[in-house]
């Protein structure tokens, strides 16, 4: 399961094409049981601490090159397109968030996004470890912290997994599935509405202002001021932004009727005895 995590991660195309993640809920809880194995998962994620390193030393340079619109990347060639917007919009609205921003800011954001509902893990984890500008020694502190409380969750999720097979294998009514999930201890539903429950409403509520805004911009509803893109270089979903290009110094216009303007200003000194 960790090889087939770490080639997913590490190898993003491979990340649509090997869906792991409910057989793994699937075998780890018939090996080990409910709870263990919802353990030995949380364990397995973990390892995103070594993938975000891994991420940020080999990918982020490539990734910085995508979202400042410097023509054609290995993530154009070979990431769904869906996926990169994914992205933009993902760093539009939380870079300025999380870029320099202290501990108590940056830890509680990561802990959120991984402990949500309907988060994208390698969205999440390519994102943190190419464009947050979050340090190691934060992402790791507070990536143990999430796994360990969304334990519950898991076990939520394991129990689910094996009911649902059960009841498909021996022909138990829905009644007895739902009864078999709801056996979970009332301390751990206790922690998943509070933790996680907390965590989906602060991530996706801003995630539906943001989808809002571009919305909004998209249809010319909302102008973008200088404030709202403070901390993110990327421009709107599905364009890239217009760069000065720092070889020559000339203006590289990406996106076609846009105008661009060079102001070109000269100094003169003039010294005592007339010359300039």
């Amino acid at each position: 399961i960790i090889v087939a995590q770490s080639l997913r991660k590490l190898i993003p195309p491979f990340y649509f094409f090997f869906p792991v993640g409910t057989i793994s809920g699937l075998y780890m809880g018939d090996y080990a049981g409910e709870d263990l194995g919802a353990f030995y998962l949380q364990l397995v994620e973990l390892t995103d601490i070594f993938h975000f390193f891994i991420i940020r030393r080999y990918y982020s340079k490539e990734f910085n090159r995508y979202f400042n619109g410097m023509g054609d990347t290995i993530m154009d060639r070979y990431l769904p397109g869906e996926f990169l917007q994914a992205l933009q919009v993902f760093d539009r609205g939380w870079r300025a968030w999380v870029v320099d921003k202290p501990f108590y800011r940056q830890a509680p954001t990561v802990a959120a996004m991984f402990m949500s509902y309907y988060m994208d893990d390698l969205v999440t984890l390519i994102w943190l470890a190419t464009r947050s500008e979050i340090q190691w020694g934060v992402f790791s502190l507070t990536w143990t912290f999430a796994a360990a409380a969304n334990w519950p969750r898991k076990v939520l999720s394991v129990k689910g997994y094996l009911a649902a097979a059960d009841g498909l294998e021996s022909g138990n009514s829905i009644f007895d599935i739902i009864d078999r999930i709801a056996s979970i201890p009332w301390y751990q539903v206790f922690c998943i509405i509070l933790l996680t429950g907390s965590s989906t409403i602060f991530v996706h509520s801003r995630n539906l202002y943001l989808l809002g805004s571009e919305i909004g911009r998209r249809s010319g509803c909302i102008k973008v001021s200088p404030e709202e893109g403070e901390g993110s270089d990327s421009e709107i979903p599905g364009t890239h932004s217009q760069n000065l290009n720092p070889e020559d110094q000339t203006p590289s216009t990406l996106n076609p009727g846009v105008e661009e303007r060079v102001e070109v200003v000269t100094l003169r000194q003039e010294n005592d005895d007339g010359k300039t």
